[in-house]
């Protein structure tokens, strides 16, 4: 499954099952105590007065969350973690255009 997950929409939507999903209208100054009772990742699919827009929060909000972002199982966190931050980050690529955009 790995291969076929390029970018945040399809983590999204490979791992639906495993988020929590509110459907319903919400308004955008609600979302931060809703996203404070979350236990685990929480994606908006309606924002009120933001059309088209969604948003996601907690990706690494627990150990089984950290292991959907970097594929492992969650015993195994930190060692695979452990080598990406030694690592240290990498440098920015300036695009013109993407998905985050349409």
């Amino acid at each position: 499954m790995r291969e076929e997950i390029a970018d945040l929409h399809s983590f999204l939507e490979a791992y639906q099952d495993e988020h929590i999903h509110i459907k319903k209208a919400v308004q955008l100054d609600n979302i931060g105590a809703l996203v404070g009772h979350a236990t685990d990742t929480i994606v908006f699919d309606n924002i009120e007065g933001y059309p088209g827009f969604r948003l996601v929060d907690q990706l690494f909000s627990n150990r089984k969350a950290q292991a959907r972002v970097l594929w492992c199982e969650p015993k195994d966190v930190v060692k695979r973690l452990a080598p990406v931050v030694r690592e240290g980050p990498k440098p920015l690529k300036v695009v013109d255009g993407g998905r985050c955009q349409e």
